[in-house]
C-alpha cells in the first residue's frame, strides 16, 4: 500500500506499510489509528505502569542525541509488546515516536506534513510547560530545536501558526497529562482533582482512557 500524503485521514493504514525502516517487535496489525488512540500495545521505553514515577527515570540514550524519531528506535524495539493492538488503552510515548516516523515518510516528508497541518489558517495554541526537575518554564520562544528545524519553526511563529498562550494559571503547570492518565489507569481518585469537573464526569460516564 502506498500512502499518498493523506496520512492524517488514513487511520486504518497499517504501520508497517507506511514506515520503511524495520520495526522488530511491532505487530503487523498496528494501525495509525491504534497509535493515535494509544491502543497499539507497542513497547514503551517510558512505560509508567512499569517504572513508577517518570521524574526518576533516566533515558538510556542522552537527550542531546535524540534529534528525531529514528534516534528513539533502539529504545523502542528493546522490549516486547504489552498487548495485542486494540485490546485496551495504555498511554504510549513509543507510539508517538512511530507516528513521527510515519509523518516523515508521507510524500513530501516533514515539509508536506507541516503544510497539511497548518493549511486553512489552522493555529496551534501552546500552553507553557514547566520542567519537573528544574522548574524551568518552557515556551514557544524558549523551545530548543535541532538547527535544521529552526528556520521552519520561526516561519510558523512569524505567520501566527504557532501561538504562545499567556493568560494561563501557573498553578496548573505541575499537572501533566501522563500523570492524570496513569492515575486513571490505576483506579486512583486523585486524578479527578487534576481536571475540570466536566471533564472528570465525561471520563467516568464514557469509560475513557481505561477508566473503570
Amino acid at each position: 500500500m502506498r500512502v499518498d500524503g493523506a496520512l492524517a485521514t488514513e487511520v486504518v493504514s497499517v504501520l508497517v506499510d507506511v514506515v520503511s525502516v524495520p520495526l522488530p517487535g511491532v505487530s503487523a496489525a498496528v494501525t495509525i489509528g491504534h497509535l493515535l488512540t494509544h491502543t497499539s500495545g507497542v513497547y514503551d521505553y517510558l512505560d509508567e505502569e512499569v517504572i513508577g514515577d517518570p521524574d526518576d527515570f533516566e533515558l538510556p540514550i542522552a537527550p542531546s542525541k535524540l534529534l528525531g524519531p529514528r534516534d528513539y528506535l533502539p529504545m523502542l524495539v528493546a522490549g516486547p509488546a504489552k498487548f495485542e493492538p486494540g485490546a485496551r488503552f495504555s498511554y504510549s510515548n513509543g507510539g508517538f515516536v512511530l507516528l513521527g516516523l510515519a509523518l516523515e515518510e508521507v510524500d513530501g516528508g516533514i515539509l508536506e506534513s507541516f503544510g497539511r497541518l497548518f493549511k486553512n489558517n489552522l493555529k496551534l495554541f501552546v500552553y507553557p510547560f514547566m520542567e519537573p526537575r528544574t522548574k524551568k518554564l518552557m515556551t514557544v520562544e524558549t523551545l530548543d530545536l535541532p538547527q535544521e528545524l529552526r528556520q521552519l519553526y520561526g516561519y510558523l511563529i512569524e505567520r501566527g501558526c504557532i501561538v504562545q498562550l499567556t493568560d494561563v494559571n501557573h498553578a496548573y503547570l505541575d499537572i501533566h497529562s501522563h500523570e492524570v492518565l496513569r492515575k486513571i489507569g490505576r483506579a486512583s481518585n486523585e486524578w479527578e482533582a487534576m481536571v475540570p469537573p466536566e471533564v472528570a464526569a465525561a471520563i467516568k460516564a464514557r469509560g475513557l482512557f481505561g477508566y473503570g
